[in-house]
């Protein structure tokens, strides 16, 4: 199963700093010579990401020895780059991930694999589409 996640970090590379779920603003009251005043914070709007996966496999039917090729599309149809982006695909029982087989929109790009999950940092999201591919062999 593919995923995307948000990391919850600044990013120095992006105008919208992070997705923020509610709408929400600061009150602060404070006395100035004697009265009160009522100090309201500019209002966080909401954003919410929108982001489609499809993934696809090459072969129905595999054997031992043989290796296959995914196909993961991602698109961002928020309105918005999104930061923090992380890809993250959990192989499923019997495969191995194919070391410096990882590739977005067709560019190398080195993945780490931890246990069975290949972890890639995205960073930015721009709107549109991306592709990863990457072969894994059945063991």
């Amino acid at each position: 199963m593919a995923e995307f996640r948000n990391r919850d970090r600044d990013c120095d590379k992006c105008d919208d700093q992070r997705i923020i779920e509610y709408k929400n603003k600061a009150e602060l009251e404070v006395m100035c010579e004697g009265q009160k005043h009522k100090v309201i914070s500019n209002l966080a709007e909401t954003r919410k990401a929108e982001v489609e996966i499809h993934k696809s496999v090459d072969k129905r039917c595999v054997f031992e020895n043989e290796i296959v090729e995914y196909t993961v599309t991602v698109k961002n149809k928020s309105g918005f780059k999104l930061c923090g982006a992380l890809f993250i695909d959990k192989l499923p029982r019997g495969l191995k991930y194919v070391e410096n087989s990882f590739k977005v929109n067709g560019c190398h790009k080195h993945a780490s694999v931890v246990c069975d999950e290949i972890i890639f940092d995205l960073g930015g999201l721009d709107c549109g589409e991306i592709t990863i591919c990457f072969s894994a062999r059945v063991m």
